[in-house]
């Protein structure tokens, strides 16, 4: 059996799990997912800026050690232009996040259904006070403050780890296009 403590911890509980979800869902799609994606090109442009030359060389160095003859650099200036050329296009992957966006939506409205069935089974049909007034001031400060750490974590912390070095990136970039030449 459930207590009116009990019913009172759960219905806390429920609607800080969706305060918060609901906080990290939207601080993820509005804020982190856009300075994620510059992020992201920053690496690339500086990948592309200072490492592309060295990588350019290794692949002329790597040539002459495998022994597959002078690499015809028109050539790859021609396809690099139609690559440059090529619209890009986004839709598998505008797909892909709006099925995230939408799995998201569907997470919050579930959490509220049952966040709601509690509250209609316990006040109306088990007739407890479970002071939802408090319940409500207590999440909203404690939210605040999480929200608060959150946001500093992500912002000062999070955003600014490096995964992967432009070394290692350059290092995997070379070692794969020596495998792929070893195996034309």
């Amino acid at each position: 059996m459930i207590t009116k403590s009990r019913a009172h911890l759960i219905i806390h509980m429920l609607l800080h799990c969706i305060i918060l979800f609901i906080f990290l869902t939207v601080f993820f799609f509005a804020y982190l997912s856009k300075k994620e994606g510059s992020a992201v090109s920053n690496s690339m442009e500086h990948i592309i800026n200072k490492e592309v030359p060295v990588i350019l060389d290794e692949i002329d160095d790597v040539s002459k050690k495998i022994k597959i003859g002078d690499i015809n650099w028109g050539k790859v200036d021609q396809e690099a232009v139609k690559l440059m050329n090529k619209p890009i296009d986004t839709t598998k992957v505008n797909k892909h996040n709006d099925k995230i966006k939408m799995t998201s939506i569907i997470i919050i409205i579930s959490l509220l259904a049952i966040f709601i069935g509690f509250m209609i089974y316990f006040i109306y049909y088990k007739k407890y006070d479970i002071n939802l007034r408090n319940i409500l001031i207590d999440n909203m400060i404690v939210s605040l403050v999480v929200g608060v750490l959150e946001f500093l974590f992500f912002t000062m912390i999070a955003l600014h780890y490096v995964p992967v070095t432009n070394t290692e990136a350059t290092n995997f970039i070379v070692n794969s296009l020596e495998r792929k030449a070893r195996e034309v």
